[in-house]
């Protein structure tokens, strides 16, 4: 890539690139659990768009550096995402010195900067970062400067040697919570320190140790999922777990909890990694209901491979823009400025991920399993229609929607015991060797209860 020569630098247009990639830069991180995208889809629309502007940058060479992206990650008013493009961008500069001051002095950059430092950190693919972080962190600094090194450094699955350990011990649990999340890729002996974070009184370090310990093999670890899961108001993200992990028994239990009209939604989603035919049987009960039937269509797609954009399975979302579009007949201006006043400034205008799921189309899809069921053996766990095994979720990532693949590689993490780190929350290309691989690696059986992996 050629850098601009500073007399030909359109000023104007760089700065639209900036603020271009600051919008799509948050646009990324949100469709990262969007169930509208599937990979490729992903990749080739607010990935490339991103790239595309952060290209725009990279292309300006030192002068854009020195006049445009520097001030901005020292400018107290810069908020979180302006901070990530800009830091992506020195992250992609082909002069690896250009990143260097991300690694330095976190602890004195605006905090909304900061946390736009670690989601760039965390997101790229440049395979140096995690040599950085290490280094940066055995050069030691203030809490917060090692707790973002940290963050990042769980994100990524660095190795943390014995550099966390002032972190560990200390009092803050948000710090230790940092470094609990880097453990998994170290050091066995750690195991006693993720255990004992499993007390801790914030749910940020809780769940940091869970995970943690879920990967290091660890029986606390895994009892908690199941107290959380479980639970009366049972914790969402431990009942995935408990379908992705646990046995028939438990699948069943979940399955019962979809007769609860106040957990049906949580149990639903949950049953969508389960892949045993009785939760792909609940999940069928449920496609007619106005309020859970796409949530239970997704996730019994997710389980059998049905395609989620045949449209012969599916209607799209109601309320599209030609149905909204009211005819312009002049009519109706002089209530605008009452409506703008009666309009909630701070509501939170973002899509729900669920608003976004198609709607079954039960009878076609009744007609379909009828056919299909044959297939699926009620003793063994599918993904996406195939045996579970590491095959099966590297199909999975590519023919379901976007906001499966974190669980689905977690668990991959798990069964791996932290050798298989397919990173779902950094660009695509990061994972894409990994990727590749998956078949060549030793078999992993995704039908095998937690503790027998």
């Amino acid at each position: 890539m050629t850098e601009a020569r500073s007399d030909a630098i359109l000023w104007d247009v760089v700065e639209e690139h900036l603020d271009e990639a600051e919008f799509l830069a948050e646009t990324w991180h949100v469709n990262l659990d969007s169930p509208a995208y599937l990979r490729d889809e992903f990749e080739q629309g607010p990935q490339e768009r991103l790239l595309a502007h952060v290209d725009g940058l990279v292309v300006g060479g030192e002068d854009v550096r020195a006049e445009l992206l520097e001030p901005a990650l020292a400018d107290g008013d810069t908020e979180r995402w302006r901070a990530a493009a800009v830091a992506l961008s020195l992250l992609s500069h082909p002069n690896v010195q250009f990143a260097a001051p991300l690694f330095d002095g976190l602890d004195e950059r605006p905090q909304e900067v900061r946390l736009g430092i670690v989601d760039a950190l965390a997101m790229s693919a440049r395979a140096d970062i995690d040599v950085r972080i290490t280094d940066a962190l055995r050069r030691g600094g203030e809490p917060d400067h090692l707790v973002a090194l940290a963050t990042v450094g769980g994100m990524r699955g660095a190795n943390p040697v014995n550099l966390v350990d002032d972190l560990l011990q200390g009092t803050d649990e948000a710090a230790r919570a940092a470094a609990v999340s880097m453990l998994p890729f170290g050091d066995r002996r750690y195991l006693t320190w993720v255990e004992h974070s499993l007390a801790g009184t914030t749910a940020q370090l809780q769940w940091a140790a869970t995970r943690a310990g879920l990967v290091m093999g660890s029986g606390p670890a895994w009892q908690q999922v199941g107290k959380w899961g479980l639970a009366d108001e049972p914790d969402a993200d431990a009942m995935v777990l408990l379908a992705s992990l646990a046995d028939q028994r438990i699948a069943e239990r979940i399955a019962e909890r979809a007769n609860d009209e106040t957990v049906r939604p949580l149990a639903l989603h949950a049953l969508g990694y389960s892949g045993r035919r009785l939760a792909m049987e609940t999940c069928l009960k449920w496609l007619g209901d106005e309020a859970v039937g796409p949530l239970a269509g997704e996730a019994f797609a997710a389980m059998t491979g049905l395609p989620l954009d045949d449209d012969a399975y599916w209607d799209d979302v109601e309320g599209s823009d030609d149905e909204d579009e009211d005819e312009d007949d002049g009519e109706g201006s002089d209530d605008l400025e009452d409506d703008l006043e009666e309009e909630d400034l701070d509501e939170d205008l973002r899509i729900r991920a669920e608003e976004e799921l198609r709607i079954p189309k039960p009878e076609a899809i009744l007609a379909w399993w009828k056919d299909a069921q044959g297939r699926f053996d009620g003793k063994k766990r599918y993904i996406a229609g195939r045996p579970a095994d590491q095959v099966a979720i590297a199909h999975a990532l590519k023919v379901l929607p976007m906001r499966r693949h974190h669980a689905l590689a977690f668990e991959l993490l798990v069964r791996s015991k932290g050798t298989v780190n397919l990173r779902t929350r950094a660009l695509t290309f990061a994972s894409a060797e990994a990727l590749a691989g998956l078949p060549g690696i030793p078999y992993v059986d995704g039908n095998r209860v937690y503790g027998q992996h």
